[in-house]
């Protein structure tokens, strides 16, 4: 017969066994060349920094009339990235980095050069919706000749002769394309309002250097360029500038 301190005796032998073997799994070795290994998601690396301080601006391309636009060339002024709106008009600019106020450019053949400011978010795809309008009238004339445009309405252009200079100051000599558009700011959404597709935020700094809003009564957006595409401007003499004042009406909804 067994006694019962035989008995305890092997129990708590059992005991111990079983205690070893399900501590087995948790012991650690103190090599030093032993890897952690860690496959939790949540833990913060470097590649995870890298994709949290990015920024991006998406968006899409409209015409007057609301029709996609395609084969717009969209970037940041000041830097050199750059891309084209797809067939559905939509971009996606990338690795950019954070700005209070980058200006977004857009350009396209045909069409009148327009801008407008964002702030790029660091860390979110900051998005745009732009509209562009087409260009009114396209003519060529000779710098030294100088020129007088007008058209149906009361615009009016007096170019003087060897008035034009190339980005860097120096008088230009050749033949100038000149492109000019007035925008509609007063008809109707439906019938091409073209508010949406002028430059900028109708925003300007004034002598005191505060942030107003700008009231207007007319635009026009003139573009002077050499025949390969490399802007020109006006020199130093006076040209003359008129705008047709366009009726009053409600703001287009």
């Amino acid at each position: 017969m067994i006694s019962i301190k035989r008995l305890l005796a092997a129990l708590l032998a059992l005991l111990f066994i079983a205690a070893i073997s399900s501590c087995e799994h948790v012991i650690v070795s103190d090599d030093d060349d032993v890897p952690f290994v860690d496959d939790d998601d949540i833990t913060p690396s470097d590649d995870d920094d890298a994709v949290l301080g990015t920024s991006s601006v998406s968006g899409i391309v409209f015409d007057a009339h609301g029709a996609v636009l395609s084969d717009v060339t969209v970037s940041i002024l000041g830097s050199e990235d750059s891309t084209l709106s797809d067939s559905d008009g939509r971009f996606l600019l990338e690795n950019l980095p954070a700005a209070d106020r980058a200006i977004v450019t857009f350009r396209k053949d045909l069409y009148a050069r327009t801008s407008a400011p964002l702030a790029i978010i660091e860390g979110n795809e900051n998005a745009i919706i732009q509209r562009m309008a087409l260009i009114d009238h396209i003519f060529f004339f000779d710098a030294l000749e100088g020129f007088t445009f007008t058209d149906d309405s009361s615009l009016k252009l007096e170019l003087p002769s060897n008035n034009i200079v190339d980005s860097a100051g120096k008088s230009y000599a050749g033949s100038v394309v000149a492109e000019v558009t007035v925008y509609d700011l007063v008809s109707p959404n439906e019938q091409g309002n073209e508010l949406l597709a002028t430059p900028g935020d109708f925003t300007a700094v004034n002598a005191a250097g505060e942030n107003k809003t700008l009231e207007s009564y007319g635009m026009v957006q003139i573009n002077l360029l050499t025949p390969s595409g490399a802007d020109l401007q006006l020199g130093s003499s006076s040209a003359v500038i008129r705008l047709p004042v366009q009726s009053w009406a409600l703001p287009p909804r």
